[in-house]
């Protein structure tokens, strides 16, 4: 779920009023969020972390023996880690935004949430 969906699914317009409280549920959806992209960036992490070694191990072997049979492993590193980098810099951009609003809604009430809801929904919208 992203946190443009988290945020249209919460939203109580204004003039309507509602006798539940959004925020206890929200906050909920917010943590589990928080979470996934928690892993997410740590597996890009990771992944990224492995192919660079295995790339610069590839170039020892290859500089050590004289052949050229890994390049193709470093053609591919070429490929492959700006596309991780970018999927891990959206992920993180998406894991600090929801960490912002989780610190904001757990220390607001109802109605500054739903302000601060009517605010994110028209600058994303």
């Amino acid at each position: 779920m992203t946190l443009r969906s988290i945020a249209q699914k919460y939203h109580v317009p204004a003039g309507v009023f509602s006798e539940g409280l959004a925020r206890d549920a929200m906050l909920v959806d917010l943590k589990a969020n928080l979470r996934l992209h928690s892993r997410l960036s740590g597996v890009f992490f990771g992944v990224i972390c492995a192919v660079t070694l295995l790339t610069i191990g590839a170039l020892a072997f290859d500089l050590l023996n004289g052949r050229r049979l890994h390049m193709a492993i470093v053609a591919a590193a070429g490929l492959s880690i700006p596309a991780l980098l970018e999927m891990m810099r959206r992920e993180v951009q998406e894991w600090s935004q929801t960490n912002l609003l989780v610190t904001l809604v757990s220390h607001s009430d109802e109605r500054a949430v739903q302000a601060l809801l009517d605010k994110l929904l028209e600058f994303t919208g």
